[in-house]
């Protein structure tokens, strides 16, 4: 901690003891001159001329005690001054030194504080429009590519309602994260409510799993535990399409080839529990604990697409949180990573 002095009051105490030195020497003469009890003309001339020369030393003295003083003020004035326009023109690198002044000391801080709060809202606005961009685009692609595959031919004619189908799920779920990214500072807070219905979460699944049919099929993954039947989650149709997908692209895009997704559904009493694993790279500890955050992107993540997500997870902790539910993961490196939710069976 960096210390303080008041500067105020080190130039009152200083041209205090400097005028009372001077006087005091001055005094001290003019008694001297006095106790010789010589008092013709020209020697009084001689003692107010003393006198005078005392004054206009302690006059000079305090002069220059109020020189430093306003100098050490205008030096850190002009580096407040140079602060606030770097701040004003969107330069964030510029930091005010500590001068020591007490006066000043909660001003430096407080800028400084301001410097690095503004530069951190810019960062965030800058990967906020980067990841916005990611998330809108993942469906735009698959829309594209089933639109061109219907074109060109690749898919064939009677399979084009079924893909016909995939496009308007795709635009649909466009339609639906647009709203989402709008109002994510309203679902962290909790002011959208879900609309809770009893949803198949298994039909979710498929209608997901058939837009990333191309990346599984290339990559030749084996999709495990679909067998279990119809399984019913009573949350927000919407918002529980969205968890899923985000999870299930999460799992597609780290998953290696001849690898597998397996998803897992146990129920007790008073929660659902829905489980996506996925065998990979895994995460490590530090990884862990910080995957949710927003904007937040592991080092593999950055190795396998340069833009990232680091929104998706963030938003699905959101809905799960306004769901009244949790999620977790769970991850051993080199072996799998799995991402596990509950949510309430009714309202509580």
């Amino acid at each position: 901690m960096n210390k303080t002095y008041s500067l105020f009051k080190k130039c009152i105490l200083t041209i205090t003891a400097v005028t009372l030195l001077i006087a005091a020497a001055a005094l001290g003469m003019l008694l001297l001159v006095l106790s010789k009890n010589i008092f013709d003309s020209y020697d009084k001339l001689k003692i107010i001329l003393i006198v005078f020369i005392f004054a206009a030393l302690i006059i000079l003295a305090n002069a220059f005690v109020l020189y430093f003083m306003f100098r050490k003020l205008t030096k850190t004035l002009e580096q407040i001054t140079k602060l606030s326009d770097s701040i004003t023109s969107g330069e964030f690198k510029d930091k005010v030194s500590a001068s020591g002044i007490e006066e000043f000391h909660q001003l430096e801080l407080s800028l400084n504080s301001l410097a690095e709060t503004v530069q951190k809202s810019d960062n965030v606005k800058n990967q906020f429009v980067s990841n916005v961009c990611h998330e809108l685009r993942t469906p735009l692609t698959s829309v594209s590519g089933f639109i061109d595959g219907i074109i060109d031919g690749t898919i064939p004619s009677d399979k084009e309602s079924q893909y016909l189908r995939l496009i308007s799920n795709e635009v649909k779920r466009l339609t639906r994260l647009t709203n989402l990214l709008l109002n994510l500072e309203q679902l962290e807070t909790g002011t959208i409510k879900p609309v809770m219905q009893n949803t198949d979460v298994i039909s979710i699944i498929v209608d997901i799993l058939n837009t990333f049919e191309k990346s599984i099929n290339k990559k030749n993954i084996e999709i495990l535990g679909l067998d279990a039947g119809k399984r019913t989650v009573f949350a927000d149709k919407d918002m529980l399409y969205q968890i899923m997908y985000n999870l299930i692209e999460n799992a597609v895009k780290f998953t290696p080839e001849n690898g597998y997704i397996e998803f897992a559904f146990n129920d007790d009493k008073k929660y659902s529990k829905i489980s996506v694993k996925n065998n990979g790279e895994g995460l490590t500890e530090s990884e862990r604990k910080k995957v949710f955050n927003r904007f937040y992107k592991t080092d593999s993540s950055r190795a396998k697409d340069a833009i990232g997500a680091g929104l998706g997870l963030n938003i699905v902790k959101s809905i799960i949180s306004i769901h009244k539910g949790t999620i977790d993961v769970d991850s051993i490196e080199g072996e799998y990573t799995q991402f596990s939710f509950s949510i309430p069976k009714s309202s509580i």
